[in-house]
């Protein structure tokens, strides 16, 4: 983090960063999850998007009364990077190939991200509940070499075979 040339000592810095932060619609909040040693608590960040208006303009773009559009030009916009990001933020390892978790988007969305997938890499996926995507084990080395270049290293683990649940 940037501390300006000032007489500001650090601590009065971050509390104006934060200040200003709470302002802009980021909040710090904390939440509880069970684990196997017990209750832990986590530090997490809240953005509020409806409060900064530089991501309002970008959700006009992507919805129309509150409908998701599609443009028409999507293949053409679906790239290697593109595809990268969807592996980072919705690929889970599976014993069979790679999950990509789409639950949120409609049958139909996934069905062109099938589609793209296919026309635009070469890659066999099935669809079988629950939203999920997957990207047949026999493609994985293909996906790997196609996103390798873009994926933060500590997803690379995505790529390793999973242990079997047993």
């Amino acid at each position: 983090m940037y501390a300006p040339e000032s007489d500001l000592s650090w601590m009065q810095y971050l509390y104006a960063m934060f200040g200003f932060m709470c302002n802009q619609g980021i909040i710090p909040t904390e939440s509880t999850g069970n684990t196997q040693s017990g209750l832990a608590v986590y530090s997490n960040w809240l953005l509020y998007t409806m409060q900064l208006d530089a991501l309002m303009d970008l959700y006009t773009l992507l919805y129309s009364n509150r409908v998701k559009i599609i443009p028409a030009t999507i293949c053409s916009l679906f790239t290697e990077v593109t595809l990268s990001f969807f592996v980072m933020a919705a690929g889970t390892p599976h014993i069979s190939g790679l999950v990509l978790n789409l639950g949120k988007y409609t049958a139909q969305e996934r069905q062109l991200f099938r589609d793209m997938l296919m026309s635009n890499f070469g890659l066999a996926t099935t669809e079988q509940s629950r939203g999920r995507v997957y990207i047949k084990a026999k493609d994985k080395a293909k996906l790997l070499a196609i996103v390798k270049p873009y994926l933060h290293s500590s997803r690379l683990a995505l790529f390793d075979k999973p242990k079997s649940s047993k």
